[in-house]
């Protein structure tokens, strides 16, 4: 067999994907030793034109995903140094190998001590950097507007803030946008059902409020996702005394320079 060559049932050519979480969308290139790297931009946003909506502010430099490896080729087991190349200041990275089928089995993450309290119905978020945040929920003690982080997987956890300035509450929804910030939305306390929206840009020790009603009925038990574009999609809920079906949308959050 020659040693030019990763041996994988049979041959294993090295093919590794790389998704940049970037400033103004992500983009997933393909890198493999026997073709050129290839940029598919995501919904729509294109870095070769750079153009943005209505809602965004004006791209003066698009993030472009690059990476280089050596070496590219060997007998198994081979160790690759990755050099990122990426331009436009991208702010995160995953990496994918193209063989990742999710089929492992659960563990439970044994905790180094019992660090926030028990709780339900509260959200939590992964941001570019690995971390993950959790916020708020309903416990033995109340409902809640404490902040925790975990930068080891959820190992061990660091209190961000013992009081938000969202006022305590569950079943609301949050979500992590591609600049490392956190949006908060809805919830309810009590009989108190909440249409307000929060931002943390700094891992949830501090948090702005984005407005005290927006247009959207008071809810909770509602979901949302951040889509590439730096926008905001919630949907449905409960507005405590019916199901709702209805769907809104933030325009593109990030400022985009």
């Amino acid at each position: 067999m020659s040693a030019n060559r990763i041996v994988r049932t049979p041959v294993y050519l090295l093919r590794v994907y790389l998704l940049a979480a970037v400033l103004g969308g992500s983009a997933l290139l393909i890198h493999s030793p026997s073709a050129a790297l290839t940029q598919s931009p995501v919904d729509g946003f294109d870095p070769d034109t750079a153009s943005a909506d209505a809602n965004s502010a004006s791209i003066t430099s698009a993030p472009r995903a690059d990476f280089s490896g050596d070496p590219t080729r060997g007998l198994p087991p081979l160790q690759v140094q990755f050099a990122d190349e990426s331009t436009g200041n991208p702010t995160g990275w995953a990496w994918y190998f193209g063989d990742e089928d999710f089929s492992g089995p659960w563990t439970q993450v044994p905790p180094a001590s019992d660090w926030w309290p028990a709780r339900h119905s509260h959200t939590s978020v992964a941001l570019p950097d690995g971390s993950i945040v959790l916020m708020g929920g309903s416990g033995a003690g109340g409902y809640r507007n404490d902040v925790w982080r975990s930068t080891d997987q959820g190992v061990t956890w660091t209190q961000m803030t013992a009081s938000a300035s969202w006022t305590p509450r569950r079943n609301h929804s949050s979500v992590a946008l591609s600049d490392g910030s956190i949006v908060l939305m809805g919830g309810d306390y009590l009989s108190n059902l909440f249409n307000d929206v929060w931002r943390s840009t700094d891992q949830g020790a501090t948090w702005t409020q984005l407005t005290a009603s927006a247009p959207w009925a008071e809810r909770s038990n509602h979901t949302s996702v951040a889509l590439p574009d730096g926008g905001i999609v919630l949907i449905g809920g409960y507005d405590g005394g019916s199901r709702l079906s209805d769907v809104w949308r933030l325009g593109t959050m990030i400022m985009r320079l």
